[in-house]
């Protein structure tokens, strides 16, 4: 071989020595601030699978309120005639309040006077079970005068609803 080939070859692999040390150096000196950067992407990445892991049940009890037929989500007033007929309750409307863009919010109170206890029981258990889209929030009982084993119900129930889906 000539010595030029050989002056080529050593030239050309003291540049690529030198390339690599220069690489080296530059990724010992960027080393603590990139370890700092992969840190903070790794602890975001946990708190984001955390938000999501949060988010899952939400999405189901959204998805259960959009799968909600039209009758599912009639009025209250509506659902105590059909079952219980024979009960006089007056339901009044109490507060309503739009949630999101999306969602609202509809309270009713529903007052019954001299209802047996027993049948109160059934029908508070029967309005909690309409979870979703009504649930019971308060009652309030007070004995009632005028018979025995009765009492004077006053409940707030509340539901939310798709918005622009009111009955």
């Amino acid at each position: 071989m000539k010595k030029s080939s050989w002056l080529g070859a050593m030239i050309a692999g003291a540049l690529f020595f030198v390339v690599g040390v220069l690489w080296t150096l530059v990724t010992l000196v960027q080393w603590p601030s990139k370890q700092a950067q992969w840190e903070r992407k790794s602890t975001d990445l946990q708190t984001l699978a955390d938000m999501e892991d949060r988010l899952k049940p939400l999405q189901s009890a959204q998805a259960a309120f959009h799968a909600l037929d039209a009758s599912s989500s009639s009025t209250f007033s509506g659902w105590m005639r059909d079952t219980f007929p024979h009960i006089r309750a007056e339901v009044r409307p109490r507060d309503r309040l739009e949630l999101t863009e999306a969602w609202q919010l509809e309270r009713v109170e529903v007052v019954v006077d001299d209802i047996d206890v027993e049948e109160l029981g059934a029908l508070m258990a029967l309005a909690e079970m309409q979870r979703p889209p009504w649930r019971l929030v308060e009652a309030h009982l007070r004995a009632s005068d005028r018979m025995e084993r009765a009492v004077k119900a006053n409940m707030i129930v509340e539901r939310i609803f798709p918005a622009g889906t009111n009955p």
